[in-house]
């Protein structure tokens, strides 16, 4: 017992190792140059003129579309982050939470699903520096981390008495992905409604349930 303890300590101390060098590259460097990336900086800049310096020069060309529509979470997190330090260590800390975050966003997902097999979580590392990282996609990015991390709170309580908290929790969690990327909150909610029906169609192939209590919990 003891030494798997240990062993699980080594793995996770590996793992934190290899992420951190996953981010050397784009730490090293004052610019990160990406093919969208510039646009999010200046979209961002954008924002803030008009909400929080009520610039009349940029209100004349621009307004804050006030349909809820996706592509924000960048582009608001660069926005709140620029108020205090300058535009590219906000593009800084916007990698940082991409490629620490869906490592471990991943892992853990990988220990929920199986964790007798969670060594199969170092298989994330190829596809964090992805096409889309590198085209500069940050609200597909950021999509990808708030999709590994509902499907993870899913999977971990769905089967649980669901509380307002709980509620709010996943609402909340899919209400950022959504304002994130569009095909990545479909594709969230489709593996959810799979996920649904294939276990409700378990049940009554393994007949472990009467067919109404099934469809109750459908």
């Amino acid at each position: 017992m003891e030494s798997s303890k240990r062993w699980q300590r080594v793995e996770l101390l590996i793992f934190t190792l290899i992420t951190i060098t996953n981010l050397l590259p784009f730490m090293a460097t004052r610019f990160f140059p990406s093919m969208d990336g510039a646009s999010h900086l200046c979209n961002s800049n954008i924002i803030n003129q008009l909400i929080f310096h009520n610039n009349t020069l940029f209100r004349q060309f621009f307004i804050v579309n006030p349909e809820p529509v996706p592509n924000w979470t960048s582009h608001l997190l660069i926005s709140l982050c620029t108020l205090v330090i300058p535009a590219f260590l906000a593009e800084k800390i916007l990698i940082l939470i991409l490629l620490a975050g869906i490592p471990f966003a991943f892992r853990s997902l990988a220990q929920t699903i199986s964790p007798a097999n969670y060594l199969f979580s170092f298989l994330i590392f190829p596809f964090t520096h992805s096409m889309f990282f590198f085209f500069g996609f940050y609200n597909f990015c950021m999509a990808i981390l708030f999709f590994l991390i509902t499907l993870n709170f899913w999977l971990r309580h769905e089967k649980q008495p669901w509380n307002i908290k709980k509620t709010i929790m996943l609402t909340l969690l899919v209400a950022v992905t959504y304002f994130s990327h569009i095909v990545i909150f479909g594709t969230l909610l489709i593996l959810i409604a799979l996920h649904i029906v294939t276990g409700a169609v378990l049940c009554v192939l393994c007949k472990k349930n009467e067919l109404k209590v099934i469809f109750s919990h459908f």
